[in-house]
This record gives C-alpha cells, structure tokens and sequence, in this order.
C-alpha cells in the first residue's frame, strides 16, 4: 500500500472538538453580544525589502509582502485555517478550509501609520465578523502610504505602515494576537536574512492553501480547573437562581435589549513614552505593587468621584492561564479566565472590599491609593495561583449559554469596569527605542477589544512594546455611558499617572 503523505493524512483526520470555553465565544458571537479582539502595531521596515516584492506601485510592492507575510504567519498557527461548521447549534464544530482568499480578509487602506490608530480600530471593531462558516475567523488590516514620499524619504529610507490583527475571540486572546504580530516580524527579518525575492500577481498572492495542521488542544484538555462544589454553587446560585441587588453597586445601566448588538464600540487611547513608563514601573516597584493594580485602583477612585451616589464598584480582571497548561506565549488560543475585585469608596472599608475612598489630603490619599494597590495585588496573586476555582471552569455545568446570555438582557450588569494588561512585548527596538539598521521592528502596540452586550461599561486595555511606547485604551459603548463620562476617566488616568511618574 503506497504510504500515504503527511498533508493527506492531515487533511483526512478530523478537527478536535470545540472546547467549553471556545464555544462560550461562539455563541456570544453568533447570538451578536460581541464581535472581536485586536492588538495592531506600528512597524518600520528598510526600503529595500520591497524591492523584493516588485509590482507596478509601492503601495502594491507593499501588498505584495503583507500578503507572503500573512501566508507564512498563517502557516505557523492551525487556528487561523478553521472557520465555524453549525454556529447556531448547541454543538458548533471547527471546519478546516482548503484555500484562503487574502483579498478578503487582508485590507489596505491610505492614512499616516503615525497618526493615531483610534479611528481606524474603532471602525473595524464596529465592523461585524460574519461568514464565519466561509471565512477564517480573522482580518488583517494596514494603513499605508504611498513611498518614497517627495521631501521626506529617500530611496534608502524606512518605510512605515500600521496592522491590525482583529479575531474572533474563540480563537484568540490578547496574547494570541500579539504572537501574531511576534510571528510576523519574525517573518519580515526572515525575509530580509535571507534576502527572499518574490514576483508573484495579485491572482497568485491572494488565493493561498491553508495548511493541513492539527489544532492545538482546548484550555480544558490542557489544565485541570477543578472546581470545588462550595464554589460552582456559589457562582450557579448567582448567576441562576439569586443574585442580590446592592443598592450602593454601581455598574451601570440596565442592559438595554433594545440596543444595538453587537454593542456600538468607540475608542480613545493614550500613549506614554518610554522615560514616563518607566518612571511609573519604577514607582509601582518601590511601592511594591504593579501596573495593573495601579490603574485598576486609579478607575475605581475616579468612578467613585464620576458617580458620587453610589459607594461599590466590582473590577474585573483577564489573566492568562497558560503557565497551567503547556501553552507557550507564541501559541494561538483562548487560554484566559478572570478575577472579580471588588472596591468601596465608603470611609470604613466593608469587610471582602478594597478601598477607593480618596481622602482630601494629597499625602493621605497617595497613601491610600499605594495601599489599596499592594491589596490588589495580593489578591491577583492569591486568585490565580491554582488552577482551580476557576471561572472558565464553570463553562461546562452551563446547560443553555443561548439561554444565558439572553437571560441578561434587562438585568442589572454584574461589573463596573476592566482592567486588562499584556505586559511588554519585544517588537526589536534597541535602548534607544529605534530598530536596527537593515531590520523589520514595530513600535506603538495597541489592545482593545469589542464591548460585551450586558458587560463592563468601560474596558481599559493596556499594551507596552520595548523600550516604546505604552498604549492605554479605553473602550465603552454608546448608549451606556457618554463619551464625556468616558473622556474623564481616560483623561484622570492619563494625568495621573504623569503625576505619580514625575512628569
């Protein structure tokens, strides 16, 4: 019998089972309560890259290398090939594709990739995911323009563009779409290693053959997350049976069925440079806390001010479980669950909450605000150091999850705010925060996510590249809050932290 080649035997072995948690997004997806994750980049390239990729234009030559980049980056992630077989049903089911149309999920548009990314994001974020039975779950997009630009580039000059890496959430987490943007570069510096010459037509670039690979296992096949009965009794009797109404909790409005779904997502950003970032890292050090503690607290403090007639504020904050799995930074999934703070700006503190009371005494409130910081880091460490009594592991005991996300239209939101951080990415920058000579780099990371029907009214994401900028952005929804009530909290946070760095 002639032995059969490893691409057949790929494209004959069935896809894994969708896993708890991936079916989670589907279906919050397909019922429209979501639509997708980004984390976009600024990179620099030598011009002479493009050579290598010639075509009638720049911005084609440009094309040209977006595209190989794509296919290679793509050959390196088996979840970037699959789209959703029976979305609507209680069982979807992952479906290998044989081919990708680059032209329909890779789109150049003209703007200045150093101008501010919030318009562009915030129009793909609002730009809904569908076809997801035809089209990868994904979509690259890229702002250029055209080079050499007359009076500022020369012919050995670097060239800039701006991509964003926007998926559905079943099959990346914010850390999956930074490894997108790890394995990309990595491609780009391998192109130039190798001095790697294409001349290939747009008909020959765009239609690529999706590679015959085994997904990687689900978050559930690769971690325990055990859950104790105490436990999923206490989150089943919350989430379906009772859940008491604090009259001091504020999270927002009601859910509005009569919204549109997916949620109408806008986007405001701020960026600090590298000196002011570490300046605030320095402080956070010293005072023994983190980041995202720091902001977490900043957001309930300026929420307290924002709405003065409630007292409570519950945080929610994403982190990444993959230290209990196998999973490395460069696989692509969903491998996050959450932790839930809660925060009183009442002046005696109740008992299972962290003060955000913000006394009138500049000296006094700096104190507090270092103290509520290190209790907040102590609780992110105490509640993700096992991987049990988890919420992901919940997932499974949810009988109908059509029937819960629908349930949740017209109650009350169940959280006020998140704070969620992917650290600091390498994008090659050297200490003097340029790329070397001759290489790819990027710079300028940005992380944001699409608004959840009946979920947090502000999100804040934050993502800092390398001896680069921070980006802190902040998500909302219209109709839930104003973009004045938005403007504010994004705006105490910016000045606050160039206060606590010095600035």
């Amino acid at each position: 019998m002639a032995q059969l080649s490893n691409e057949k035997i790929m494209e004959d072995l069935p896809l894994r089972p969708v896993g708890n948690m991936e079916r989670f997004n589907i279906v919050r997806n397909y019922l429209h309560f979501y639509n997708n994750v980004q984390v976009s980049a600024t990179y620099t390239i030598p011009s002479s890259l493009l050579s290598n990729f010639p075509s009638s234009t720049s911005s084609n030559q440009l094309q040209s290398l977006i595209y190989a980049g794509t296919q290679e980056t793509l050959n390196q992630h088996p979840v970037m090939s699959v789209v959703i077989e029976d979305e609507s049903t209680s069982k979807p089911k992952w479906k290998r594709l044989k081919t990708i149309n680059l032209n329909e999920v890779v789109k150049l548009i003209p703007g200045d990739p150093n101008a501010s990314s919030d318009s562009w994001v915030q129009d793909a974020h609002r730009e809904r995911l569908d076809r997801c039975d035809e089209l990868p779950l994904w979509r690259v997009i890229v702002v250029t323009q055209d080079y050499p630009k007359e009076g500022t580039e020369t012919e050995d000059g670097p060239v800039q563009f701006s991509l964003g890496f926007f998926a559905h959430h079943a099959i990346v987490d914010g850390i999956s779409a930074v490894a997108f943007h790890r394995t990309f570069l990595d491609v780009l510096n391998g192109y130039i290693a190798n001095n790697t010459q294409r001349s290939l037509d747009e008909a020959e670039t765009s239609l690529v053959p999706a590679p015959r690979l085994p997904l990687i296992p689900t978050l559930e096949e690769e971690g325990s997350f055990g859950v104790q009965i105490l436990f999923a009794l206490k989150q089943a009797i919350k989430a379906l049976i009772y859940n008491r109404v604090d009259p001091l909790n504020w999270s927002g409005p009601m859910s509005d069925p009569s919204l549109p779904r997916p949620p109408v997502c806008n986007i405001r950003s701020f960026l600090l440079p590298t000196p002011l970032t570490n300046a605030v890292l320095a402080k956070c050090r010293n005072e023994k806390t983190t980041l995202t503690s720091l902001i977490t607290v900043l957001t309930s403090r300026k929420l307290a001010v924002m709405y003065p007639d409630y007292k409570r504020f519950t945080g929610h904050i994403p982190f990444s479980v993959r230290k209990f799995t196998k999973r490395t930074q460069l696989d692509m999934g969903f491998f996050v669950t959450t932790i839930e703070p809660a925060f009183s700006s009442e002046i005696k503190t109740p008992s299972g909450y962290i003060s955000c009371f913000t006394p009138s005494s500049p000296s006094e409130s700096d104190g507090l605000l270092w103290e509520s910081c290190r209790i907040v880091g102590k609780y992110v460490t105490e509640n993700t150091k096992s991987p049990n009594n988890q919420l992901v592991g919940m997932a499974k005991f949810i009988p109908d999850m059509e029937k819960m996300f629908m349930g949740s239209l017209g109650k009350k939101r169940s959280r006020a705010f998140e704070v969620t951080n992917l650290g600091v990415v390498d994008g090659g920058l050297g200490e003097d925060g340029k790329g070397s000579d001759g290489k790819a780099s990027f710079d300028r990371l940005k992380f944001s996510a699409s608004l959840a029907t009946s979920g947090n009214p502000y999100v804040v994401s934050i993502v800092s590249t390398k001896n680069g900028y921070m980006d802190i952005t902040m998500a909302w929804e219209t109709g839930v809050v104003s973009d004045d009530e938005a403007g504010k909290l994004l705006g105490w946070i910016d000045a606050e932290l160039k206060r606590l760095g010095g600035e």
